[in-house]
């Protein structure tokens, strides 16, 4: 087995797991089927983990071009699934597949950056949620749940 080859799937290995199109099939329903506090989790501290590994595989990979299609596939992929989704965990968990595809456009100090803002700004989401779910005692589902956030609660 040639060390190219090795590296080709251990580096495809690392984008299902990120949750890359056209590898992103789980990431919704595993978005979906967790409680709110794994799914935050899932989204911010298992996302840092991953990025960090795969960025010691990546740039010691040649592979440019598998990355750019990859980058590009979930930028695309990633916003048009985004655009139709009413639940918050899919919501979440298609953002989630354009973030990534932003993450592989950029190098490795901008990665780096680009992955501390998202990690902060999704757990300040995943706190808003966490605020309605412990004012109303119920997990909030879709994305018409959040109205209660606005002044006067209607």
């Amino acid at each position: 087995m040639s060390v190219e080859f090795a590296s080709t799937v251990t580096l495809v290995g690392f984008l299902l797991k990120l949750g890359a199109a056209p590898l992103h099939q789980w990431v919704a329903d595993v978005y979906t089927g967790a409680h709110l506090f794994i799914t935050a989790l899932f989204a911010t501290a298992v996302k840092l983990v991953l990025f960090v590994v795969f960025c010691r595989i990546a740039y010691q990979f040649s592979g440019g071009s598998l990355i750019s299609f990859f980058a590009v596939s979930s930028l695309v992929v990633g916003t048009f699934l985004t655009i139709k989704q009413t639940e918050i965990k899919r919501f979440l968990a298609y953002s989630s597949i354009v973030h990534v595809g932003f993450l592989l456009i950029g190098d490795l100090s901008s990665g780096f950056v680009y992955v501390f803002t998202y990690i902060l700004s999704s757990l300040l989401f995943f706190s808003v949620i966490l605020t309605v779910q412990n004012s109303s005692s119920k997990e909030p589902v879709y994305l018409t749940d959040l109205r209660v956030l606005k002044r006067g609660g209607n």
